[in-house]
């Protein structure tokens, strides 16, 4: 896998990409391919990640994505093991499925970013399994091409790559296409490919609620600072007006309750923090901390109320944090 300090760091384009084990044609088998799939779209969702660019074939996929405020590593672990765990059970499988545990190289040449968009929708094409990557219905070429639904591509945010203007830029991805292909196989694509039917001519923007890096390759969220389970803990029950000493209690007080399932969700999702780590700070089974944090994230999403308090205890920990680290080393994980 690509360096681990930057796994971490909001922002941070990376090349993800991961082999079937053997090389067996997993992806031919009836919906295995749409599992996959299904799997990153939640996973982007949930996890803020913008996807620049996908494919999967027989035997491998390939991520272009740039990462939100969960650490990668999160997103992609819950992709490659509920996907092995569902097929495995589904079709009396046994095994490792993966070559390894995942590639994630660092993109940090803009100027190489968009030919890796290329590349990655142009691998249909170099595997002759089709001449057009138009026809390959396992890759984002047609969600940036067409842009008639939405789907993993982000794809604005995979535009931007290729110029200022969704019309301009979708006219030099097209043209950067076809000579692609030509080059491959020396087969011209039809002419129409390149028109651009209706395509409005609008500017082209950053996703206000995604990280990015700016040209000294700082991101825009703020660092947060290395912290052990125990110190996250009650820097986030001192912040939410609870009491730390119940946060190795019995109690089912709600407030404590509620401030366990924040605390759980935002110290897995933004914070690196694992949930058996957390559940020895808690005084708690490893599993129980992993309910509280999905419980967490569904809410997130589903309930504003919540949502607003995990953003503002998020801040609040930030301005937190950050004053401590400066004053004491933090305590080992």
């Amino acid at each position: 896998m690509g360096r681990k300090p930057r796994i971490l760091v909001p922002g941070v384009v990376y090349h993800v990409y991961n082999r079937v084990s053997s090389g067996e044609r997993l992806f031919e088998e009836p919906g295995a391919a749409e599992e996959l799939i299904g799997l990153m779209e939640e996973v982007k969702e949930r996890d803020g990640w913008s996807v620049l660019a996908w494919c999967v074939m027989a035997n491998h996929y390939h991520l272009v994505v740039r990462s939100g405020e969960a650490p990668l590593w999160r997103g992609l672990h819950r992709i490659q093991n509920l996907f092995s765990r569902r097929f495995n059970r589904r079709m009396g499988r046994s095994g490792p499925m993966w070559q390894s545990r995942y590639q994630a190289k660092v993109v940090e040449d803009e100027g190489y970013l968009w030919q890796l968009i290329l590349y990655v929708h142009l691998n249909p094409v170099r595997a002759g399994v089709v001449q057009d990557p138009i026809e390959y219905p396992y890759s984002g070429q047609r969600e940036i091409v067409n842009g008639r639904f939405e789907g993993l591509v982000s794809r604005d945010q995979a535009l931007l790559c290729f110029g200022t203007t969704r019309r301009g830029a979708l006219r030099r991805y097209k043209s950067a296409v076809r000579a692609a292909v030509e080059e491959i196989g020396d087969v011209p694509l039809r002419a129409e490919g390149l028109h651009l039917r209706g395509e409005p001519d609008t500017e082209l923007w950053f996703d206000p609620g995604v990280p990015y890096l700016d040209v000294l390759g700082r991101s825009s969220v703020a660092e947060r600072p290395e912290v052990s389970a125990k110190e996250f803990l009650e820097a986030a029950f001192e912040e939410l007006g609870v009491d730390s000493e119940l946060i190795r209690s019995r109690t089912k007080d709600r407030r404590v309750v509620r401030a366990r399932r924040l605390s759980s969700v935002l110290a897995v999702e933004r914070w690196g923090l694992r949930s058996r780590v957390m559940a020895e700070a808690m005084g708690r089974p490893g599993q129980q901390v992993s309910v509280w944090a999905g419980q967490g994230s569904r809410l997130r999403r589903t309930d504003r109320e919540f949502g607003e308090a995990y953003e503002t205890l998020d801040r609040g920990l930030l301005q937190r944090l950050s004053k401590r680290s400066e004053s004491s080393p933090p305590e080992n994980h």
